[in-house]
């Protein structure tokens, strides 16, 4: 068996995304399972951590890619490549995060725990 084969090894990267998706997912769950106000926490949570994620890991890759570094890692990819299935996958977090918290603030403001104000410019 060849363990430097790619197909055993995760890309860390990716791994913490999905595992954020998992986290983003509880934002969705059925509320007798998770109550509107975690649903919130748990948006909270991802938004915090894709932060971290941009400041410190894309920034690496983004670093790696101007410099011309382009050895693949453990798992198969080269900085450029894990550049783009970064991009997807992120798009795909940052659209259900939007659908999510809207969804969430909508139930709250049906059942009366938040009032939507609107300002009129004077």
């Amino acid at each position: 068996m060849n363990f430097d084969d790619p197909q055993f090894y995760f890309n860390k990267q990716l791994s913490w995304l999905k595992f954020n998706i998992r986290v983003l997912e509880e934002a969705n769950s059925d509320e007798e399972e998770t109550p509107l106000l975690e649903k919130l926490k748990y948006l909270a949570i991802t938004a915090t951590n894709l932060d971290e994620f941009f400041m410190v890991r894309v920034s690496r890759i983004k670093d790696d890619i101007e410099s011309g570094f382009n050895e693949a890692d453990k798992s198969g990819y080269r900085p450029k490549e894990l550049f783009n299935e970064i991009s997807k996958t992120i798009h795909k977090i940052y659209n259900n995060q939007y659908k999510y918290f809207n969804k969430t603030i909508k139930k709250l403001e049906t059942e009366g725990c938040i009032i939507n104000v609107v300002k009129k410019k004077m």
